[in-house]
C-alpha cells in the first residue's frame, strides 16, 4: 500500500500568498454587518450564521515613507468582512447576541456582544425590538501563510464601539419578513502617530445608520445606510442563517 500526501506546488503558493496579501491588510474595522432579528428566538432557542459583509475604518490620508509618520484628517470608509454570529433566547422575550468579524478576511478580529428585548409574540405578524451591542476590534502586526511569516501595514492599534438599536419587523409570508433598523454607533480607533510605534491618537466619533433586511428561509440581505460628516456610506451583506 503506497501512503499518499498531497502537496501544494510552490507556484501555487506564492498565487495563494499573493491573493491572501491583497486582501489581508491590518485595520481596525468595526462590524456592520448587523443581521438583526426583532422577533424574540424564545428562551433556549438560538439561530447562527456566517456572512460576509462591510465595516467602517478610519480612512488614512497619507503615510510618510522616510519616517512612517501618518497623516490622519478624522475621515472614515469601509472595509470588506466575515462574520460568524448568532442569537440566543435567554427568556421568552429576551436575547442575547454575539458576532466574531475578521476585518480584510484576516486582517484582525472584532468580537461583539449585544441584548435585545422584544416587546411583541414570535407569532405576531409585526415585531419591534430595543437593544444594545458592545464591540473591540483587534488589529495584526502580522500573518503567516504555509510557514511563512509576512508583515502588514498597521496603521491602528484597535478599537471600541457601541451601537443602539430599534430594530422594526413584518412577516409577509411564512419565510420572508423584511427588518428596518435604525441605529445610532458610536466609536473610538486608536490611530497610530507612526508605523513602527504604539503611541497613538483618539479619533471618537458616531453616526446614525439605518438598516434595511430581508430574510427569505435560510437566507438574509442587508443594505445599510451611514450618515457621517454630511455624507452617506452605503453597506451590503449577505448572510445564511443556520437554526437550532
Amino acid at each position: 500500500m503506497i501512503n499518499y500526501t498531497p502537496t501544494i506546488s510552490y507556484k501555487s503558493r506564492l498565487f495563494i500568498l499573493i491573493i491572501c496579501l491583497t486582501f489581508m491588510v491590518s485595520c481596525t474595522v468595526t462590524n456592520n454587518l448587523y443581521v438583526t432579528n426583532p422577533n424574540p428566538m424564545g428562551k433556549g432557542n438560538s439561530e447562527g450564521y456566517l456572512g460576509i459583509g462591510a465595516g467602517v475604518k478610519a480612512k488614512i490620508d497619507s503615510i510618510n515613507n522616510t519616517t512612517g509618520k501618518i497623516s490622519f484628517t478624522n475621515k472614515i470608509s469601509n472595509a470588506p468582512i466575515l462574520s460568524v454570529g448568532g442569537q440566543w433566547g435567554v427568556s421568552n422575550q429576551t436575547d442575547v447576541r454575539f458576532a466574531l468579524h475578521l476585518p480584510y478576511v484576516l486582517g484582525g478580529v472584532g468580537l461583539r456582544a449585544g441584548l435585545q428585548h422584544s416587546f411583541m409574540d414570535p407569532s405576531a405578524k409585526m415585531n419591534f425590538a430595543i437593544g444594545f451591542d458592545l464591540g473591540v476590534v483587534f488589529a495584526k502586526d502580522s500573518i503567516e501563510i504555509f510557514g511563512s511569516k509576512s508583515s502588514l501595514y498597521r496603521e491602528t492599534n484597535g478599537g471600541l464601539n457601541a451601537d443602539i438599536f430599534i430594530p422594526f419587523g413584518v412577516n409577509l409570508k411564512k419565510d420572508i419578513s423584511i427588518i428596518l433598523t435604525p441605529r445610532y454607533s458610536f466609536n473610538r480607533i486608536y490611530i497610530r502617530e507612526f508605523q513602527l510605534n504604539n503611541n497613538t491618537s483618539n479619533f471618537n466619533f458616531g453616526y446614525p445608520a439605518l438598516s434595511i433586511g430581508i430574510r427569505k428561509r435560510q437566507f438574509y440581505f442587508e443594505t445599510t445606510a451611514i450618515y457621517y460628516d454630511r455624507q452617506v456610506f452605503p453597506l451590503f451583506g449577505i448572510v445564511i442563517l443556520f437554526k437550532n
